[in-house]
């Protein structure tokens, strides 16, 4: 038996992945990500993505196609998250947006670890190297207006961004062209400006 994984920041990119999966591009109703994970990467306090419960948003990701064994894997990646079972809508994007009407579960990541102390927030930047890759699945994916939209339907952008492209602190980083670097950094200088 198969459930799925609602991918909403890294697991958006396959290539953060070492097994190709079935993806469907779907929206969660009911839900908004923010910056509000705090995590410990080589030693230095971050801000990870993580979502919050919204009526008024949804946000776009993929949903991928798990085994028990897969669905193990991906607990241990997300150790600092608890895995629960989504009981709100989730639209199928295609050209004439459907309800998905699964008979087994879907599943989503909600951090363990919020950081509600916003006094700490400067104190916990977000890494470029983890923008960087969900940038790339969501550029990939959902095109130029689904990058923006992540940004858009984002919270948290107040943090700063650590550049640790030369250097990666996040264990899944990926490389990137300068032309692609460049539309990252254009992306969100655009898209985060009050």
């Amino acid at each position: 038996m198969k459930d799925w994984i609602f991918g909403y920041g890294s697991l958006v990119n396959e290539r953060t992945r070492r097994t190709k999966k079935q993806r469907l591009y779907v929206e969660l109703d009911g839900w908004r990500r923010n910056w509000g994970h705090r995590v410990v990467a080589q030693g230095i306090e971050i801000s990870s993505l993580t979502i919050s419960p919204s009526d008024q948003d949804s946000i776009q990701g993929v949903i991928t196609a798990e085994t028990v064994c897969t669905l193990a894997e991906i607990d241990k990646r997300e150790t600092h998250y608890k895995r629960e079972e989504v009981e709100d809508d989730v639209i199928l994007l295609s050209k004439a947006p459907a309800r998905l009407s699964l008979n087994n579960k879907i599943y989503i990541y909600v951090s363990k670890n919020l950081d509600p102390d916003e006094r700490f927030h400067e104190r916990r930047p977000i890494l470029q190297s983890y923008l960087d890759c969900i940038l790339d699945g969501y550029y990939r994916h959902f095109g130029p207006e689904g990058a923006a939209r992540f940004i858009a339907t984002t919270d948290g952008w107040e943090r700063p961004i650590k550049n640790d492209r030369s250097n990666p602190l996040y264990p899944r980083a990926l490389q990137y062209s300068q032309k692609t670097i460049k539309l990252f950094d254009e992306l969100v200088q655009k898209y985060t400006v009050s």
